[in-house]
């Protein structure tokens, strides 16, 4: 389960580029913040990119994407066509006979950025259900049971016992996550956590 605890704030958001735009950056302009290098058509600041879509900002060396929310960028890849960035994870704990639910969302509305299929999964780590959805359409959404969570959540897997997975659909720009039906376990609080997660 390492490479949950790891990596379950990334998501990798699929690009356009063109040959030409395989450069670091425009001439005068910085090109990293802080360890992460921004790779032109991103660019630090709003003279520094190809659009506003790609303006980065650089607080305290950290970057981040300021037309999407100020989503924290973790990494660019011209060569995948890729930036993964840093988005907050759904996390529940709910008292016996309450069935609360927990809902978070990202919309990447008319950017030209969307989730990408083929390196990310949907994840639930704990005893419930959990949905994603689009505009309220369910896109994807897995269920997990758990007979014995102690033992069980050792084990590096993810097929249904305290931790399922799925995959989500082609050209995703927006979601909101759906975290309900959690399970009390030997007497603890029912807790879960949803996540797209970095499948590589």
């Amino acid at each position: 389960m390492k490479v949950f605890q790891v990596y379950h704030l990334l998501i990798l958001l699929s690009l356009i580029t063109t040959p030409s735009a395989l450069r670091y950056s425009k001439a005068g302009c910085k090109y990293t913040c802080g360890k992460v290098i921004i790779p032109y058509p991103f660019g630090i600041g709003a003279n520094c990119s190809i659009n506003e879509w790609y303006v980065v900002n650089c607080n305290s060396s950290i970057p981040y994407l300021s037309a999407l929310h100020h989503l924290e960028v973790l990494n660019v890849s011209l060569y995948n066509r890729t930036v993964t960035v840093n988005v907050p994870n759904i996390y529940n704990c709910q008292n016996q006979g309450q069935n609360t639910k927990q809902i978070s969302s990202i919309d990447l509305g008319r950017s030209p950025f969307f989730f990408s299929k083929s390196r990310n999964n949907f994840v639930l780590k704990g005893c419930g259900n959990a949905l994603i959805m689009d505009h309220g359409t369910v896109v994807a959404g897995c269920s997990t049971s758990c007979t014995n969570y102690s033992s069980l959540s050792e084990r590096n897997n993810c097929f249904g016992i305290s931790c399922c997975q799925t995959t989500i659909p082609h050209y995703l720009q927006s979601y909101s996550m759906n975290l309900t039906g959690l399970e009390r376990q030997g007497g603890d609080v029912a807790c879960g956590s949803a996540f797209l997660v970095d499948n590589i």
